[in-house]
């Protein structure tokens, strides 16, 4: 649901609730405070979503970024010295393009 969708929901449970005010009988305030809280949660439930897709992206985008720098940690744990130094070579060079055979040093 976007936040569109959820303006407009919100706006709608809100209006409903101002019409029963207005035109509703204000005799029963237990009724008035039900219907009062049932916006208030209906509201609630409606946002609360956005906080959780927000950590759960978050989360992924951080497993991923750790996912990588473990990867090249081990990789690069596994490399020798000679093959250290290629790829520093590389990464001084990585300004000016490298073509494929020379990254293979063929």
């Amino acid at each position: 649901m976007g936040n569109e969708q959820r303006t407009g929901s919100t706006f709608l449970i809100w209006a409903a609730f101002t019409l029963m005010m207005i035109f509703g009988s204000m005799d029963n305030f237990i009724i008035v405070g039900i219907v009062a809280v049932a916006a208030t949660v209906s509201t609630i439930a409606i946002w609360d979503s956005v906080g959780k897709e927000t950590t759960r992206v978050r989360e992924v985008s951080e497993k991923t970024k750790r996912n990588a720098r473990e990867r090249l940690s081990r990789l690069l744990e596994q490399m020798d010295d000679e093959e250290m130094a290629e790829l520093d070579v590389l990464l001084s060079q990585r300004g000016t393009p490298v073509g494929y055979d020379e990254r293979r040093g063929t």
